[in-house]
């Protein structure tokens, strides 16, 4: 009986042990950290979509995973000679006014006017690693979604306005497109960011704009938060312009002199990642002459960031 009991105990134990000894060995993952905006623009924005091409099927038309359709020509050179072998195509794709801030990127011309996206990528081409050379000798075929009749201007993003390491739209000469049965169709002999927009509120009288931040805990932002923790952004009610407010001023930033069309709703929102903490600041306005106001930032949480910013694409 004794012997019965040694051997029940011994056995008790020894689960007990292995029981231990996983409970032990239990990891929790911990999702990391969001320093600053290049995190947040990783984290939350259009995610880069990859296609591998053998040159020798070029062109070829892939397409990307909103509908956009970007045709590959042949010819594609490194340094004036020609590429062998296969390339890596890169492309991102924004379509929603979310995209946009998601993104860090804007619809601002180079020289502050605003504008309506109608959508816009991005398309890069890598042999073995290498950029190929940007200008293609025979251009790129471009579909994009768009209403029949509906018409566009085309763009070329400049991805460091006046040095300044922000996002501006310059237009490409060769008029308006006109939206066919399968949307926007255009030819684009220039790799990087390529644009479908129209001017906004071309005609309406202009004021400049100005916005204050109160806890700002970082520096502002740069396109696509290269650098930087702080973003200032103007929505216009019902349209999808999405300005930027980028140029220093005092303890803020402020539009281009004379851009902002007076009399209009719209939202500012100015949000902020730094060391792991998350802040926010909105307020709704009807621009006036001299626009001037002041946000607090306050302490919030990725994710109701993320949904502020996704409430947007229905304001």
């Amino acid at each position: 009986m004794r012997k019965e009991l040694l051997i029940a105990a011994v056995a008790a134990t020894c689960m007990i042990a292995f029981a231990s000894c996983r409970k032990e060995s239990k990891t929790t993952v911990t999702a990391p950290k969001l320093n600053n905006a290049r995190d947040f623009v990783n984290k939350y924005g259009p995610g880069l979509q990859v296609f591998r091409i053998d040159v020798a099927n070029l062109p070829q038309t892939i397409t990307l995973l909103g509908g956009t359709k970007v045709t590959i020509p042949g010819g594609i050179t490194v340094n004036g000679q020609p590429v062998n072998g296969s390339i890596t195509v890169e492309a991102v794709e924004i379509l929603r006014r979310s995209d946009i801030l998601f993104s860090g990127t804007n619809t601002n011309t180079s020289d502050g006017k605003l504008l309506k996206s109608k959508g816009f990528i991005y398309v890069n081409v890598k042999s073995y690693g290498r950029n190929v050379d940007n200008y293609l000798t025979t251009p790129m075929h471009i579909v994009m979604a768009a209403s029949p009749g509906d018409s566009t201007l085309l763009w070329r993003g400049d991805t460091s306005v006046n040095g300044s390491g922000q996002l501006g739209w310059n237009p490409r000469n060769g008029g308006s497109v006109k939206a066919g049965p399968d949307g926007f169709e255009f030819d684009f002999n220039n790799l990087g960011w390529i644009n479908c927009d129209v001017y906004y509120g071309i005609d309406l009288p202009k004021t400049t704009m100005h916005v204050s931040l109160t806890n700002n805990p970082g520096s502002f932002a740069t396109f696509y938060g290269t650098t930087g923790n702080t973003y200032v952004f103007l929505c216009l009610s019902g349209t999808n312009v999405v300005a930027q407010m980028y140029t220093p001023d005092g303890a803020g930033v402020k539009s281009y002199d004379n851009t902002i069309p007076i009399g209009i709703p719209a939202r500012i929102i100015a949000f902020s990642i730094k060391d792991g903490h998350y802040y926010v600041a909105q307020k709704d306005i009807v621009t006036a002459v001299n626009e001037t106001d002041v946000l607090t930032l306050t302490e919030t949480t990725a994710d109701a960031i993320q949904a502020d910013i996704d409430a947007l694409d229905s304001y």
